[in-house]
């Protein structure tokens, strides 16, 4: 089991961000794609690089159940990396906390995630200055 630890302000989050959630226009992500999931929660989850990868966030998705059945598609999502810094700054209000999930065994669809992160509070709706805003907070570190 590992502990929760208070996380670096200085380091990174990353946020897998759905191929449906990206603008065509511009490649950028949808203000959507970092609004809390499901909705009615109350956090964003992300991964810490302290422990993870941009690779290793991507990835894991193969280990997460589809609500059609089976497991997500890695090469459906792409990959945005927040400064931390920054992203408090945008996300005003915000608290960003270490999750890790650990089951053993590990729950099938659920995978244990050392570098789990959420981003508590909530998020405004998709609108045109939070985009400008998010773009200034992060970048692809997987891109379209």
């Amino acid at each position: 089991m590992w502990e929760k630890e208070p996380i670096n302000i200085y380091h990174c989050l990353f946020v897998r961000v759905h191929s449906s959630l990206v603008n065509k226009k511009d490649n950028t992500p949808s203000a959507s794609a970092f609004t809390n999931t499901p909705k009615n929660s109350d956090n964003l989850s992300s991964d810490w690089c302290k422990y993870a990868t941009c690779e290793s966030t991507r990835q894991l998705t193969a280990k997460i159940s589809h609500p059609k059945g089976g497991y997500k598609n890695p090469s459906d999502y792409y990959v945005w990396r927040f400064s931390i810094v920054e992203l408090i700054k945008v996300y005003v209000l915000q608290r960003i906390e270490h999750d890790p999930i650990h089951n053993s065994p590990e729950i099938d669809g659920e995978p244990n995630n050392r570098a789990h992160t959420k981003i508590v509070g909530d998020k405004p709706d998709n609108q045109a200055e939070f985009r400008v805003q998010i773009k200034r907070a992060g970048s692809w570190a997987i891109a379209p």
